[in-house]
Order: C-alpha cells, then structure tokens, then sequence
C-alpha cells in the first residue's frame, strides 16, 4: 500500500492539534487524554512525514523543541511566578510531573526520530533528555524567583 504524500503543513498542523490536546489535558481542562490509536495515528504521520521527505525529520525536531519551550515559557513560568514559599515549591512539583509526563508523550508521537535522525545526525541525548534539559534550562536559569 502506498502512503499519500503529506505537506510539512498539513503534516504540522494534524500533529500540532494532538499536542495541543495532551497539554490540554495535563493542564486539566476538559480533554480527553491521548489514547494509544491516536498516539499510533499521531506516530505514524511524523514518521510518514520524515520518511517521504528527510528534510522533514530536522523541521519535526525542530518543531519538538518548540512546543516544548512554548509550554515552558507561556505556561510553567507564569505559574511559577504566581506562587511564593511553599505554593511555589508545589506548583514546581506540580509542572515538573506534568513536564515529565508530556515529554514521554512527545517522545512516542516523534519516536522514529531517534531511530533514523538522531544516528544519523549524531545526536547523543534522547528526545526524553532533550525535553527534560530545555525544562531545566528554561525553568532553573529563568528569573521566576526574583526576590
């Protein structure tokens, strides 16, 4: 069976929309979490995308590391600088696990990144550490705890 070629954008925007459902979801609005035949369905378009088009795989790693600072800067940072003391350090939890969760998330929907990219552009870390070091990067050298 031959797959139907996919345009970066229209590729792009069905994976955007799942995404934008799993942070939904952790950030506890009214979604539905991501079941296993989407996470499948959101899988098999990065990975019909980046083999039909290998140009795609940068522009999807890319994309990856995007959505991950975007949560990170639109959405933990204001609500870390909301809270002091203690509520600071549960929010932090809070964010942390959510982030955790998110990235392990992404890190299936991006999979065949690290099985072809990756090697083959020589990156060491995987998409969960790539993931986890932009939260801590942008979260720990961030000034949300000014005094």
């Amino acid at each position: 069976m031959v797959q139907e070629a996919i345009k970066f954008e229209e590729g792009w925007s069905y994976l955007q929309k799942g995404i934008t459902r799993l942070i939904r979801h952790l950030e506890g609005e009214p979604e539905q979490a991501l079941k296993t035949q989407h996470c499948m369905e959101l899988y098999n378009t990065a990975y019909h995308m980046c083999t039909q088009n290998p140009n795609y795989s940068q522009q999807l790693y890319d994309k990856y590391r995007e959505v991950i600072e975007d949560y990170t800067m639109q959405t933990v940072l204001p609500s870390l600088r909301e809270k002091h003391d203690e509520y600071m350090l549960r929010e932090l939890v809070k964010r942390w696990n959510n982030h955790k969760l998110m990235v392990r998330q992404l890190a299936i929907i991006f999979g065949y990144l690290e099985g072809y990219f990756f090697r083959w552009k020589r990156i060491n870390s995987s998409l969960r550490e790539v993931g986890l070091i932009y939260f801590h990067d942008l979260v720990c050298h961030s000034h949300f705890y000014s005094f």
